[in-house]
């Protein structure tokens, strides 16, 4: 995205103000929407003044290009998408890595049925940076403290590993039995969690929790 209002543009959309982004920089960002559930996160690239790249946590780009284009009006700026890799320095891990980091992907857990604060991406947002779409309730959540939900990584007996498979909070899983490490990401209820760690999803297999998301 560049143009002479493409800064502007993306702070106003954006929960993580981003006007004073240094050229050269990479930051990550979030995207909410109006009840402010997720449309993306992104890694942002300032490749010079009010020209950015961005890598959408989704596989394909029009995911957040349709999204963006509904609240562009007449400010001068243009949009294309690429197809390589704009200068990112990429970290490639595969499921399981993700998995045991409990870092969360598109659209397993970025996705509009979940909040930044769900996702533990609330550093991702700038508390003094103005408005911006669903400002007002990501504000109220935090206020009030409404978040009730939270990512985790779970652990499980081999024997039970077939059965955590089919429950259904569970948004990530490895394809085969991990012996020593998260097997599993899911959004629980924070009221789920114990003490010692040990919890049981709602199909009625023990699990326990050895990291939470970031």
């Amino acid at each position: 995205m560049s143009g002479p209002d493409a800064t502007a543009f993306l702070h106003r959309l954006s929960t993580r103000d981003i006007l004073n982004v240094p050229v050269g920089a990479v930051v990550e960002n979030c995207f909410v929407n109006s009840k402010g559930r997720l449309v993306d996160v992104v890694r942002q690239y300032q490749l010079e003044q009010d020209r950015w790249m961005l890598m959408s946590a989704h596989e394909e780009p029009s995911t957040l290009m349709g999204w963006l284009e509904k609240y562009w009006f007449a400010e001068k700026i243009s949009v294309s998408s690429l197809n390589d890799n704009p200068g990112f320095e990429l970290i490639r891990l595969s499921e399981e890595q993700r998995i045991a980091r409990g870092l969360p992907k598109a659209s397993n857990e970025i996705c509009e049925s979940n909040n930044p604060f769900e996702l533990r991406l609330d550093k991702l947002i700038s508390w003094n940076k103005g408005c911006y779409i669903g400002q007002e309730v990501i504000s109220r959540l935090n206020t009030y403290d409404k978040v009730s939900r939270i990512l985790v990584a779970f652990r499980c007996a081999q024997e039970d590993f077939e059965a955590l498979r089919a429950s259904p909070e569970v948004s990530s899983m490895v394809s085969e039995f991990e012996s020593d490490g998260p097997v599993a990401l899911a959004i629980v209820k924070k009221t789920a969690l114990t003490e010692d760690g040990f919890m049981t999803t709602q199909n009625g297999t023990k699990v326990w929790v050895v990291s939470s998301a970031r």
